[in-house]
């Protein structure tokens, strides 16, 4: 999977990640609820396949290949932030949670989840290749050392990265629109570069310029979140009657 095919496409797969997402939190919710949170320390805590957890009809095109995908959670002492693992041979998403004593992340929750669900995604549409790279013969998680190297660049992490820029995008506009601010192209603009910032997904491009819009593959990025912003507004001023 190159990345000119993943900056252009097309912005629904990002909500139906999205809604795919909020319905597994709901099951990892009810599943750590069920008990004190100190007693899954230390144990992979299986949710359920993605099919027996999702509405047939949330998972669209997808059903087939999703469906079978095992989802599980565990809390980790020595981890410091959540992360995740989707794992293509044994179709298992995997989410790891800090030991926090009885808080839950649950934003940071649903966040991974969306990256991990882009990765399977992009594994089913690559056919097996996107979470490949050819040199490193390795898939998806990169190792502490190199979280700020070469694994940012890649096709199938960037596109991972963006998913989840989108939702702190779609969080940025919300708040804006419950705080009453002038929501115009600007203030879109700025919250879409705050959250690739974020993302480490503005360095990752090469360019001359601190904001990289000198460089094709960042400006279509740029345009595939504009256009999110925009699809998001949309339904939300239809919804609340404006």
């Amino acid at each position: 999977m190159k990345i000119k095919h993943i900056l252009t496409e097309d912005v629904r797969t990002e909500k139906r990640l999205d809604l795919i997402a909020d319905a597994l939190l709901d099951a990892i919710k009810e599943s750590i609820q069920s008990s004190n949170v100190k007693s899954k320390f230390g144990k992979l805590n299986s949710v359920g396949t993605i099919g027996e957890l999702v509405f047939p009809g949330l998972l669209g095109e997808f059903k087939e290949f999703l469906s079978p995908i095992r989802v599980a959670y565990t809390f980790d002492p020595e981890e410091e932030k959540v992360d995740g693992v989707y794992y293509s041979q044994t179709q298992m998403i995997v989410i790891t949670h800090p030991k926090a004593g009885n808080r839950v992340m649950y934003g940071l929750l649903h966040s991974t989840l969306v990256h991990e669900l882009r990765h399977a995604v992009d594994d089913m549409l690559s056919q097996g290749k996107a979470l490949v790279d050819k040199r490193a013969k390795r898939s998806s998680s990169p190792s502490p050392d190199e979280e700020d190297g070469e694994y940012f660049r890649y096709p199938h992490e960037i596109n991972a990265r963006a998913s989840e820029a989108m939702l702190l995008v779609k969080r940025y506009l919300m708040r804006a629109y419950n705080e009453d601010m002038k929501i115009d192209s600007n203030l879109i603009k700025t919250a879409i570069i705050h959250s690739l910032e974020d993302k480490h997904l503005v360095k990752v491009f090469k360019s001359n310029q601190d904001i990289p819009f000198d460089n094709k593959d960042f400006k279509k990025l740029f345009n595939r979140m504009y256009k999110y912003a925009e699809d998001f507004l949309e339904q939300l001023y239809a919804a609340k009657g404006k």
